[in-house]
């Protein structure tokens, strides 16, 4: 399955480049079409792969990545007619613009880095889980399968964070920024509150649906009542590195990310002998709930800073 996803990660690269791309030029509802699109293809071709229908090949769980990378694939050639036909926009083969790519990894390098520490982090805590309870790792995977569906939201909540905050940035008007941004970052956070209530309430019967197994069952229902609880806390963090992205300003998130991150590893080694699973789960939701204020208090310090330098500039005008 990993050599297969990575095989596939061109498409997945293309297809993330041209729909913010796409987003750039304010086309949001039609890059949501084809982002269902993608979601119906992996939904169909994943099975089909899998097992081998018809004339497709059965490749087992290497199959869902194919499905995935063809989806990815067809993502980005959609997305791609979509900015030639409706923008007119031209891609040439050419030379990379130094400066201009300059410019991307500053704002990007950090987020992705953060990123890739994150997903360390987890392989780290994965074996902490597997030392203690042969069933707590396969029990978080279940868990963080209904995860995704606010977290899915919460990416929508960053990236308009991000193009709001942008926008009136590009206007040089860095205390409308402010306000904006604040505003969806408040939004974000209030909106994730039903998902935390829906999934807490109905744990045990959405669990049941994954697996037959009442002690994996048992377990991942624990760890969707340790961590639903504080999903605004995730939405929050989301949208705050959009206004970050906004601003053009993103190393806070990269030097939050390296210190809290890497933090759990300590902390949930520290907790695990005497409180078990437990402790792994509360280092999670520890460390999400001080990341997501140190981020928001740090973007409040930024925005002051570019306010403050815009009024300088102003005055020196």
């Amino acid at each position: 399955h990993l050599k297969a996803s990575l095989l596939g990660a061109v498409g997945l690269c293309f297809s993330n480049i041209l729909e913010a791309t796409l987003r750039g030029f304010g086309s949001m509802k039609p890059a949501l079409w084809v982002t269902l699109l993608m979601v119906v293809c992996n939904i169909v071709l994943d099975p089909l792969f899998i097992f081998g229908v018809g004339p497709f090949p059965k490749l087992g769980v290497a199959g869902a990545a194919v499905g995935t990378s063809i989806s990815n694939c067809i993502g980005a050639f959609l997305y791609y007619r979509m900015l030639v036909k409706d923008f007119d926009v031209k891609i040439p083969i050419t030379l990379p613009n130094m400066k201009a790519l300059k410019g991307i990894i500053s704002i990007g390098a950090p987020i992705a880095v953060a990123g890739i520490v994150f997903a360390m982090v987890y392989v780290g805590l994965g074996r902490i889980l597997t030392g203690l309870d042969e069933y707590a790792l396969t029990a978080m995977g279940l868990g963080q399968q209904f995860e995704n569906i606010p977290y899915t939201v919460t990416e929508a909540f960053r990236i308009g964070t991000s193009t709001l905050v942008g926008q009136w940035m590009g206007a040089r008007n860095a205390k409308r920024a402010r306000g904006a941004g604040w505003n969806a970052i408040a939004i974000a956070s209030f909106a994730l509150i039903p998902f935390g209530v829906f999934f807490i309430a109905f744990a045990p019967y959405l669990v049941s649906f994954l697996t037959s197994n009442t002690i994996v069952a048992a377990k991942a229902v624990e760890y969707m009542y340790w961590n639903f609880p504080i999903v605004s806390f995730m939405a929050l963090e989301c949208a705050v590195e959009g206004a970050f992205t906004g601003t053009g300003v993103t190393y806070p998130v990269l030097v939050i990310a390296i210190l809290l991150n890497f933090s759990r590893l300590p902390l949930a080694a520290a907790l695990a002998p005497t409180y078990g699973v437990a402790g792994v789960w509360f280092t999670i939701i520890f460390t999400q709930v001080v990341k997501s204020c140190l981020k928001a208090v740090w973007l409040e310090k930024v925005f002051k800073d570019l306010i403050r330098d815009e009024e300088k500039m102003s005055h020196e005008a």
